[in-house]
């Protein structure tokens, strides 16, 4: 197994709960506790979070995207692109972008045959 990596994509507070953001989802607490199952499973050194955070530099067709959505043209320091706190701890990899695309940088990360 030393080939595999567990990747949990955008476990971000923006995704985590519809009272929080526009782009919660309600079933984002049901499955947190098998990701941090998961996580525990693989460690913090085969885990990898990735982080999805606002970029309104991309232009093109994510302009009109973020004028319907001008709440998440906030820093990605701001809390709303944290990672839930219960799975902060979980991974010793984090990977951040501003689009939803994440593989060049796991590649580099994790190489190009590793099962994720």
């Amino acid at each position: 197994m030393a080939d595999h990596w567990l990747v949990l994509i955008d476990p971000q507070e923006i995704f985590a709960s519809p009272q929080r953001s526009a782009w919660g989802s309600s079933m984002f607490a049901a499955a947190l506790p098998r990701m941090r199952a998961l996580a525990d499973d693989f460690g913090p050194e085969r885990t990898v979070i990735t982080r999805f955070v606002a970029d309104p530099a991309l232009g093109g067709s994510w302009a009109p995207y973020y004028r319907d959505w001008p709440f998440a043209l906030v820093p990605g320091s701001d809390p709303l692109y944290a990672v839930v706190p219960e799975l902060a701890d979980v991974a010793d990899h984090v990977v951040t972008a501003g689009t939803f695309g994440k593989w060049p940088v796991l590649r580099e990360l994790v190489g190009a045959d590793a099962t994720v």
